[in-house]
């Protein structure tokens, strides 16, 4: 039996995270089918449930809280005591080797695996929660190297550190130790090069949540039957919003989601549906977000939201209902392509990923929209809306371009399962067999 150590697993409060966390396990099962697999949680008690139910499905996944991350009323107290924990951590790694040649047996996680993985997706990057995010990433596959563990960082979206150039020091040092990175855009690639990682296995795969498969189409009506929204109404457009704070200008931002919605509302005749992709509560409550649009619009008997909370399944469901998408979040946006349906992205923040894996892997640049790219608040509507225009136009068209580039996709996101399997074959001093 092969033991994985997943660390640096996304919350799953955020469903396009539950969706990549469930495309691991899909990718890993099918290239080895008895691997036990573990993953640390520093959400631990806002995610047991959503894992109660994956381990449910499969009783070879269990979930244990993370070893060292403890999140406290502050974020200095969080650091302080996360900080000394994780120094006991460290300590205890450094000496599993030992402890193993005696004999000894240790209840650290890190002891009782074969392979360390690294799911973060795109923690290394300075567009989210400043330093703390790639420093909590790194420091989570530190202590896989100084277990003396293989490690594979799977399928991730990794950008250079242009604000705090210390960082890249530490990205290259790290990545380096690895057997194997994943990618899921040809950005990344050009990223590690720049940053001096050269010594891992270095392949371009694709996106884990192309894995998920949605709720069943009866499941998916009665959702958006019970929401309130009529589903034989023509056309129905699906609107996901990232948190505003996000946004370099987050009045903008609002702003723009708002007058966009009012205009498609009056223009294609078309309802409007809000759909959350996170259920986090606190300062990235995107149920919050949507209020904040929802009240800045005019045609309000033509929006609406999904009020409900659901899992990445069906709120990939719901997406399917939909007769296009206009998302500035990532994920939703990969929901709609991996079902064919038009979508829209706006990018606002981590643009990489964005043009990377919509853009140059799927085929869909022209229909991305940057934010930052335009000073004048109604150029940059002008251009959302000749955008919408045009993926509604050709939507026949990109439905079946699509189609292939999807199934493509699919076939290398599945290659992270045997890419993982060649890298702990060949850490095990056996040849692989795929």
């Amino acid at each position: 039996m092969t033991r994985i150590l997943v660390v640096n697993t996304p919350g799953l409060a955020n469903r396009g995270s539950e969706a990549v966390v469930r495309g691991a396990i899909n990718c890993i099962r099918t290239s080895m089918p008895d691997s036990r697999i573990t993953f640390l949680c520093h959400h631990f008690d806002a995610d047991k449930d959503t894992f109660a139910s994956i381990a449910a499905e499969d009783p070879m996944i269990r979930m244990i809280r993370h070893p060292w991350y403890r999140e406290s009323g502050s974020r200095a107290v969080t650091a302080v005591h996360s900080g000394l924990r994780f120094i006991v951590s460290a300590v205890e790694c450094a000496t599993l080797r030992v402890a193993t040649r005696l004999g000894l047996k240790s209840r650290n996680p890190f002891y009782d695996c074969d392979l360390v993985l690294d799911l973060n997706t795109d923690a290394l990057n300075e567009y989210y929660h400043g330093a703390f995010a790639p420093v909590f990433v790194l420091a989570n596959i530190a202590l896989g190297i100084l277990a003396s563990k293989p490690l594979a960082v799977c399928a991730a979206s990794i950008a250079p550190f242009e604000k705090r150039r210390s960082l890249n020091v530490l990205l290259r040092s790290t990545l380096n130790r690895a057997k194997l990175i994943t990618v899921r855009d040809e950005f990344s690639l050009e990223h590690l090069k720049e940053t001096g990682v050269t010594k891992p296995r270095v392949r371009l795969t694709a996106d884990l949540s192309l894995l998920l498969s949605a709720c069943s189409h009866q499941h998916a009506t009665e959702i958006m039957i019970r929401e309130g929204f009529d589903t034989h109404r023509d056309p129905l457009i699906g609107v996901a919003v990232a948190h505003q704070s996000l946004f370099s200008d987050p009045t903008r931002f609002l702003d723009l989601m708002a007058a966009a919605s009012d205009s498609l509302a009056k223009e294609m005749n078309a309802s409007l549906v809000f759909i959350p992709n996170s259920f986090s509560a606190g300062p990235y409550d995107e149920a919050a977000t949507i209020q904040e649009i929802l009240g800045r619009t005019t045609t309000k008997e033509r929006i609406g939201r999904i009020r409900g909370e659901y899992s990445a399944a069906e709120m990939k469901g719901i997406i399917s209902r939909c007769d296009l998408l206009v998302s500035a979040k990532f994920h939703p946006l990969l929901f709609a392509a991996s079902m064919g349906i038009p979508s829209v992205g706006i990018v606002g923040y981590h643009k990489y990923k964005f043009h990377g894996v919509m853009g140059r892997m799927l085929g869909q640049e022209d229909y991305l929209v940057d934010i930052d790219d335009f000073a004048d608040n109604e150029l940059l509507q002008a251009a959302l809306l000749t955008k919408v225009r045009l993926a509604w136009q050709n939507r026949e068209a990109m439905r079946q371009d699509l189609a292939a580039r999807v199934e493509t996709a699919r076939r290398m996101a599945y290659l992270n399962g045997e890419l993982i399997k060649e890298s702990l074959e060949g850490a095990q001093g056996r040849s692989p067999d795929c």
